[in-house]
């Protein structure tokens, strides 16, 4: 018995050997598939996490610029562009119809205010004839427009107890 008992010592020592073994293995399996790919793992979350930041950042933007529409539209009354230049030239033509002041426009001209600005201005010439207080509650009237416009000279004579002046501006508030 003790040869068969040798045996079986034998095949059980090999046998816990290759347990061992697998033991070991199936340890080092896991370690690579588990804690090796944990740190791939932390940054596919940290992805999705910037992500999702991302689209509420996003979703934010989007809200406010729909909470903000009536303003943006309201804001943009306040600029003169282009197309806006004819509406505008006709907005000084009826105050001057309401001031009771005789109005001639000069074409306005697009100027920088340095060669380097990128910021243009259009400039408007005109010229008024009226009462001498016609005239002046001509230009209180555009100096009330809601515009950023510098008024750079008003020059006011008297003929004939018919009163003309001439003044130069600019509006600032032009997007070309």
């Amino acid at each position: 018995m003790t040869e068969i008992d040798n045996k079986i010592k034998t095949e059980l020592v090999i046998l816990t050997v290759l347990d061992l073994i697998l033991v070991i293995s199936l340890v080092v399996l896991i370690y690579l598939l588990v804690f090796l790919k944990i740190p791939e793992t932390e940054s596919l979350y940290a992805d999705i996490l910037d992500r999702e930041a991302l689209e509420k950042k996003t979703a934010d933007i989007v809200r406010i610029a729909g909470d903000t529409k009536i303003d943006r539209e309201k804001l943009s009354l306040y600029f003169i562009d282009k197309e806006s230049a004819v509406g505008f030239i006709e907005e000084l033509e009826s105050l001057s119809r309401q001031a009771n002041v005789v109005l001639d426009i000069d074409s306005p001209l697009e100027e920088k205010d340095s060669p380097q600005s990128k910021q243009v201005a259009l400039r408007f010439n005109v010229r008024s004839e009226g009462a001498f207080s016609d005239i002046l509650y001509f230009l209180r009237l555009v100096e009330n427009l809601p515009y950023k416009i510098f008024v750079d000279h008003v020059t006011l004579s008297v003929a004939d107890k018919r009163w003309s002046g001439s003044a130069s501006f600019r509006l600032n508030s032009y997007m070309n």
